[in-house]
């Protein structure tokens, strides 16, 4: 397997992967997100070259984290708001790997990737968000493993987008059942 940066030649296989991870219509554009000044998107090949998974971060504009969050997440530490103002918070959006390849750490070696590039474009803290539903992989271990501290849960983070039918997600049951995860880490 070897990782590459994310072109538009990839376009159509992460659309596919993440509307089989996380539901289809979820996960944006990639070529649009990708092609901000400080957005980085990195993949995943197998040896016969299939996608088999991506991540994706940014480093935010100064003032921006709140309506990044949208305004649901209101305890933000000191030292975040301080960021906030430098325009030094890199956040890593998505990380998706095909549940075939889980427990390869491909997902770790995604993060590692988007983290180191978040910090060169000037992420002094990071944050990493994480959709979890009832089939979710467990985060928490590996995020420690990097260095970040779990900080906030939203348990209707996508609840309004689910419900009036947005995306279509793979795990939804009568109800939107997922959660928004938080971590946080300072770098410097």
């Amino acid at each position: 397997m070897h990782f590459e940066d994310y072109t538009p030649l990839f376009q159509a296989q992460v659309l596919a992967l993440a509307d089989r991870i996380s539901g289809k219509g979820y996960f944006p554009n990639p070529s649009e997100i990708s092609k901000g000044p400080n957005a980085y998107m990195v993949v995943c090949l197998s040896d016969d070259d299939e996608l088999i998974g991506f991540a994706h971060g940014t480093v935010l504009p100064k003032n921006t984290l709140a309506s990044f969050l949208e305004n649901r997440v209101t305890d933000i530490p000191d030292d975040l708001r301080k960021a906030d103002a430098e325009g030094a918070i890199g956040v890593i959006q998505t990380v998706g790997v095909l549940p075939e390849y889980r427990g390869e750490r491909i997902g770790s070696k995604l993060l590692t990737i988007v983290h180191d590039k978040l910090v060169g474009l000037g992420g002094d803290k990071l944050i990493a968000t994480f959709k979890r539903g009832p089939g979710s992989t467990k985060i928490e271990g590996v995020m420690e493993r990097m260095g970040f501290t779990f900080w906030t849960r939203q348990d209707s983070y996508w609840r309004e987008q689910c419900d009036k039918g947005e995306f279509l997600c793979t795990q939804r049951t009568d109800k939107c059942n997922c959660q928004a995860l938080f971590f946080r880490k300072a770098v410097y």
